[in-house]
Protein backbone atom coordinates (compact mmCIF):
# COMPACT_ATOMS: atom_id res chain seq x y z
CA UNK A 1 0.00 0.00 0.00
CA UNK A 2 1.29 3.55 -0.45
CA UNK A 3 2.00 5.13 2.49
CA UNK A 4 0.23 8.81 2.31
CA UNK A 5 2.64 11.30 3.83
CA UNK A 6 3.84 15.32 2.46
CA UNK A 7 6.29 15.05 -0.40
CA UNK A 8 4.40 14.79 -3.90
CA UNK A 9 1.58 17.37 -4.34
CA UNK A 10 2.47 20.36 -2.57
CA UNK A 11 -0.63 23.20 -1.70
CA UNK A 12 1.40 25.69 -3.93
CA UNK A 13 1.18 23.42 -7.00
CA UNK A 14 0.15 25.55 -10.22
CA UNK A 15 -3.48 23.50 -11.05
CA UNK A 16 -5.09 23.24 -13.94
CA UNK A 17 -8.61 20.97 -14.75
CA UNK A 18 -8.25 19.59 -11.12
CA UNK A 19 -4.29 18.38 -12.04
CA UNK A 20 -1.00 19.87 -11.27
CA UNK A 21 -0.15 22.09 -14.32
CA UNK A 22 3.21 20.21 -15.16
CA UNK A 23 0.97 16.89 -16.08
CA UNK A 24 -0.22 18.79 -19.45
CA UNK A 25 -0.16 17.24 -22.49
CA UNK A 26 -0.27 19.10 -25.77
CA UNK A 27 -0.14 22.90 -24.60
CA UNK A 28 0.53 26.13 -26.40
CA UNK A 29 0.86 23.84 -30.36
CA UNK A 30 0.37 25.12 -33.17
CA UNK A 31 -0.62 22.33 -35.26
CA UNK A 32 -2.00 21.40 -38.97
CA UNK A 33 -3.66 19.32 -40.44
CA UNK A 34 -0.85 18.70 -42.87
CA UNK A 35 0.77 15.19 -43.26
CA UNK A 36 2.36 12.21 -44.86
CA UNK A 37 -1.17 10.37 -45.48
CA UNK A 38 -2.97 13.00 -47.78
CA UNK A 39 -6.68 10.82 -48.16
CA UNK A 40 -8.76 12.90 -46.03
CA UNK A 41 -11.11 9.42 -46.25
CA UNK A 42 -8.21 7.13 -45.35
CA UNK A 43 -6.92 9.78 -42.18
CA UNK A 44 -10.83 9.61 -40.69
CA UNK A 45 -11.31 6.41 -40.96
CA UNK A 46 -7.93 4.83 -40.11
CA UNK A 47 -5.75 7.54 -37.98
CA UNK A 48 -5.99 9.00 -34.07
CA UNK A 49 -3.77 11.68 -34.69
CA UNK A 50 -2.38 12.80 -38.42
CA UNK A 51 -0.88 16.00 -37.97
CA UNK A 52 1.90 18.57 -38.59
CA UNK A 53 4.27 21.46 -36.47
CA UNK A 54 2.48 24.37 -38.35
CA UNK A 55 5.24 26.52 -38.14
CA UNK A 56 7.34 24.94 -41.08
CA UNK A 57 6.77 22.06 -43.43
CA UNK A 58 7.85 19.26 -41.55
CA UNK A 59 11.05 16.58 -42.26
CA UNK A 60 10.33 14.21 -39.34
CA UNK A 61 7.66 11.67 -38.46
CA UNK A 62 6.68 10.07 -35.53
CA UNK A 63 4.71 6.93 -36.30
CA UNK A 64 2.89 4.99 -33.46
CA UNK A 65 0.64 4.55 -30.57
CA UNK A 66 -0.73 6.42 -28.47
CA UNK A 67 2.68 6.74 -26.64
CA UNK A 68 3.90 8.35 -29.80
CA UNK A 69 1.14 11.19 -30.05
CA UNK A 70 2.24 11.65 -26.03
CA UNK A 71 6.08 12.29 -26.92
CA UNK A 72 4.75 14.74 -30.17
CA UNK A 73 3.91 17.40 -27.67
CA UNK A 74 7.58 17.48 -26.39
CA UNK A 75 9.36 16.61 -30.07
CA UNK A 76 7.33 19.66 -31.45
CA UNK A 77 8.14 22.22 -28.39
CA UNK A 78 12.08 21.04 -28.73
CA UNK A 79 12.61 20.97 -32.21
CA UNK A 80 14.61 23.57 -33.62
CA UNK A 81 14.08 25.56 -37.49
CA UNK A 82 14.62 22.73 -40.20
CA UNK A 83 13.87 19.86 -38.24
CA UNK A 84 10.09 20.19 -37.71
CA UNK A 85 8.06 17.29 -36.95
CA UNK A 86 4.70 15.24 -38.03
CA UNK A 87 2.58 12.86 -35.89
CA UNK A 88 0.63 9.47 -37.51
CA UNK A 89 -0.72 7.77 -34.97
CA UNK A 90 -3.24 5.15 -34.30
CA UNK A 91 -4.42 4.20 -30.85
CA UNK A 92 -2.75 0.82 -29.27
CA UNK A 93 -1.44 0.34 -32.81
CA UNK A 94 2.08 -0.71 -33.08
CA UNK A 95 4.08 0.28 -36.27
CA UNK A 96 4.20 -3.15 -37.33
CA UNK A 97 3.91 -3.86 -41.22
CA UNK A 98 1.32 -6.85 -42.29
CA UNK A 99 0.72 -7.99 -38.88
CA UNK A 100 -3.08 -8.21 -37.01
CA UNK A 101 -3.91 -7.51 -33.41
CA UNK A 102 -5.84 -10.02 -32.72
CA UNK A 103 -6.26 -9.00 -29.05
CA UNK A 104 -8.85 -5.96 -27.21
CA UNK A 105 -9.46 -2.62 -29.18
CA UNK A 106 -9.18 -1.20 -31.50
CA UNK A 107 -10.10 -4.12 -34.09
CA UNK A 108 -7.39 -5.77 -35.51
CA UNK A 109 -7.94 -4.19 -39.28
CA UNK A 110 -8.03 -0.88 -38.26
CA UNK A 111 -4.17 -1.27 -37.22
CA UNK A 112 -3.01 -3.37 -40.22
CA UNK A 113 -4.92 -0.27 -42.97
CA UNK A 114 -3.49 2.45 -40.88
CA UNK A 115 -0.11 0.84 -40.62
CA UNK A 116 -0.58 0.35 -44.40
CA UNK A 117 -1.13 3.57 -45.09
CA UNK A 118 0.87 5.12 -43.02
CA UNK A 119 3.99 2.97 -44.57
CA UNK A 120 2.91 3.65 -48.33
CA UNK A 121 2.61 7.56 -47.40
CA UNK A 122 5.70 7.72 -45.71
CA UNK A 123 7.88 6.18 -48.38
CA UNK A 124 6.21 8.49 -50.89
CA UNK A 125 6.58 11.25 -49.54
CA UNK A 126 10.22 13.10 -49.52
CA UNK A 127 9.49 15.42 -47.28
CA UNK A 128 10.56 12.97 -44.69
CA UNK A 129 13.73 12.40 -43.84
CA UNK A 130 13.49 10.57 -40.49
CA UNK A 131 10.91 8.17 -39.19
CA UNK A 132 10.80 7.25 -35.29
CA UNK A 133 8.99 4.35 -34.31
CA UNK A 134 7.19 4.49 -30.81
CA UNK A 135 5.17 1.91 -29.34
CA UNK A 136 4.00 0.81 -25.32
CA UNK A 137 6.44 -2.72 -24.51
CA UNK A 138 2.92 -4.22 -23.11
CA UNK A 139 1.41 -3.61 -26.82
CA UNK A 140 4.28 -5.15 -28.29
CA UNK A 141 4.55 -8.52 -25.92
CA UNK A 142 1.08 -8.75 -24.59
CA UNK A 143 -1.18 -8.55 -27.28
CA UNK A 144 -1.76 -11.42 -29.68
CA UNK A 145 -1.05 -11.14 -33.27
CA UNK A 146 -0.96 -12.84 -36.38
CA UNK A 147 1.07 -12.45 -39.90
CA UNK A 148 -1.29 -11.69 -43.20
CA UNK A 149 0.96 -14.56 -45.38
CA UNK A 150 2.28 -16.93 -42.30
CA UNK A 151 0.46 -18.16 -39.16
CA UNK A 152 3.49 -20.73 -38.17
CA UNK A 153 5.05 -18.36 -35.96
CA UNK A 154 4.76 -18.35 -32.12
CA UNK A 155 3.03 -14.80 -31.00
CA UNK A 156 6.23 -12.90 -30.33
CA UNK A 157 7.64 -13.84 -33.22
CA UNK A 158 4.59 -12.65 -35.14
CA UNK A 159 4.84 -9.09 -33.82
CA UNK A 160 8.84 -9.07 -34.13
CA UNK A 161 8.49 -10.12 -37.61
CA UNK A 162 6.31 -7.62 -38.49
CA UNK A 163 8.15 -4.75 -36.94
CA UNK A 164 11.48 -5.85 -38.56
CA UNK A 165 9.58 -5.79 -41.93
CA UNK A 166 8.27 -1.72 -41.23
CA UNK A 167 12.05 -0.91 -40.37
CA UNK A 168 13.90 -3.16 -43.22
CA UNK A 169 11.36 -1.33 -45.61
CA UNK A 170 11.73 2.22 -44.65
CA UNK A 171 15.76 1.80 -44.39
CA UNK A 172 15.46 -0.43 -48.01
CA UNK A 173 13.33 3.38 -49.10
CA UNK A 174 16.24 5.52 -48.11
CA UNK A 175 14.31 6.55 -44.69
CA UNK A 176 16.48 7.06 -41.94
CA UNK A 177 14.58 4.90 -39.03
CA UNK A 178 14.92 5.30 -35.04
CA UNK A 179 13.45 2.96 -32.72
CA UNK A 180 12.55 4.62 -28.84
CA UNK A 181 12.79 2.16 -25.97
CA UNK A 182 9.37 2.42 -24.10
CA UNK A 183 9.21 4.42 -20.97
CA UNK A 184 9.62 3.23 -17.23
CA UNK A 185 5.86 2.86 -16.29
CA UNK A 186 5.00 3.98 -13.21
CA UNK A 187 1.57 3.70 -10.70
CA UNK A 188 -0.74 6.85 -12.65
CA UNK A 189 -0.59 9.81 -10.50
CA UNK A 190 -3.95 11.26 -11.43
CA UNK A 191 -5.72 9.48 -8.95
CA UNK A 192 -3.32 11.38 -6.04
CA UNK A 193 -3.61 14.60 -7.87
CA UNK A 194 -7.43 14.85 -8.30
CA UNK A 195 -7.35 14.55 -4.78
CA UNK A 196 -4.45 16.48 -4.10
CA UNK A 197 -2.93 13.71 -1.47
CA UNK A 198 0.10 13.98 -0.38
CA UNK A 199 1.99 11.29 -1.21
CA UNK A 200 5.42 10.55 -1.53
CA UNK A 201 7.62 10.35 -4.48
CA UNK A 202 9.35 7.28 -3.34
CA UNK A 203 6.34 5.56 -3.66
CA UNK A 204 5.75 6.46 -7.08
CA UNK A 205 8.69 5.27 -8.70
CA UNK A 206 10.34 2.08 -9.54
CA UNK A 207 14.15 1.15 -9.83
CA UNK A 208 16.12 1.30 -13.42
CA UNK A 209 16.86 -2.69 -13.00
CA UNK A 210 12.73 -3.40 -12.48
CA UNK A 211 11.90 -0.91 -15.53
CA UNK A 212 14.60 -2.81 -17.72
CA UNK A 213 13.50 -6.43 -16.83
CA UNK A 214 10.09 -5.41 -17.91
CA UNK A 215 10.92 -4.29 -21.17
CA UNK A 216 14.01 -7.15 -21.38
CA UNK A 217 11.97 -8.75 -24.41
CA UNK A 218 11.70 -4.89 -26.22
CA UNK A 219 15.41 -4.65 -25.49
CA UNK A 220 17.10 -8.01 -26.15
CA UNK A 221 14.89 -7.62 -29.87
CA UNK A 222 15.90 -4.30 -30.50
CA UNK A 223 19.55 -5.44 -30.21
CA UNK A 224 19.05 -7.72 -32.25
CA UNK A 225 17.56 -5.46 -34.90
CA UNK A 226 20.66 -3.33 -34.46
CA UNK A 227 23.45 -5.97 -34.98
CA UNK A 228 20.94 -6.96 -38.20
CA UNK A 229 20.12 -3.15 -39.73
CA UNK A 230 23.64 -1.18 -38.46
CA UNK A 231 21.56 2.32 -40.07
CA UNK A 232 18.87 1.63 -36.98
CA UNK A 233 19.24 4.07 -34.59
CA UNK A 234 17.89 3.15 -31.17
CA UNK A 235 17.36 5.39 -28.50
CA UNK A 236 16.43 4.92 -24.40
CA UNK A 237 13.81 6.73 -23.16
CA UNK A 238 15.14 5.71 -19.52
CA UNK A 239 18.17 7.38 -20.28
CA UNK A 240 16.27 10.46 -19.52
CA UNK A 241 13.80 9.57 -17.13
CA UNK A 242 16.04 7.47 -14.55
CA UNK A 243 18.58 8.70 -12.05
CA UNK A 244 21.69 6.85 -12.82
CA UNK A 245 23.15 8.47 -9.27
CA UNK A 246 19.90 6.68 -7.18
CA UNK A 247 19.21 3.63 -9.68
CA UNK A 248 15.47 4.98 -9.69
CA UNK A 249 12.80 6.26 -12.51
CA UNK A 250 10.66 8.50 -10.16
CA UNK A 251 7.17 10.52 -11.45
CA UNK A 252 8.78 13.99 -11.37
CA UNK A 253 11.47 16.16 -11.48
CA UNK A 254 11.97 19.45 -9.23
CA UNK A 255 8.22 19.53 -9.09
CA UNK A 256 7.83 18.76 -12.63
CA UNK A 257 5.94 15.36 -13.41
CA UNK A 258 7.02 13.62 -16.25
CA UNK A 259 3.53 11.55 -17.38
CA UNK A 260 0.54 13.39 -18.09
CA UNK A 261 -2.16 10.01 -17.35
CA UNK A 262 -1.58 6.63 -16.89
CA UNK A 263 2.45 6.48 -18.24
CA UNK A 264 2.05 8.58 -20.77
CA UNK A 265 4.60 11.37 -21.17
CA UNK A 266 3.57 15.28 -19.92
CA UNK A 267 4.69 18.11 -22.22
CA UNK A 268 7.25 18.52 -19.29
CA UNK A 269 8.92 14.58 -19.77
CA UNK A 270 8.35 14.41 -23.21
CA UNK A 271 10.54 17.61 -24.04
CA UNK A 272 13.33 16.26 -21.42
CA UNK A 273 12.93 12.63 -23.57
CA UNK A 274 13.11 14.96 -26.99
CA UNK A 275 16.44 16.89 -25.96
CA UNK A 276 18.03 13.36 -25.26
CA UNK A 277 16.85 12.08 -28.36
CA UNK A 278 17.87 14.90 -30.49
CA UNK A 279 21.32 14.72 -29.55
CA UNK A 280 21.79 11.47 -29.73
CA UNK A 281 20.13 11.47 -32.82
CA UNK A 282 22.44 14.82 -33.84
CA UNK A 283 18.73 16.98 -34.78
Amino acid sequence: ALILIAGLFLKDQNWLDGYPASMSLGANLNLSANCSVTDENVRRKYFWHCESDAREPYTNAIWGDSKAQALFSGLVHESKPGQRWELLSQISCAPTTDTIRITKVPDGEVCLEANRAALRSLIEDSRVKLVLLVTAARIVYEERYELVDQTNLSNRRNVEVGLERTISTLLQNGKRVALLIDNPTLPDVREFAQRRLFVSSKNLSISRAEHQKKVEPFLNFAAVLKEKYPALEVYDSANDLCDNSTGDCPVSENGNYYYSYSDHYSDYGGAKVARGLFKALGL
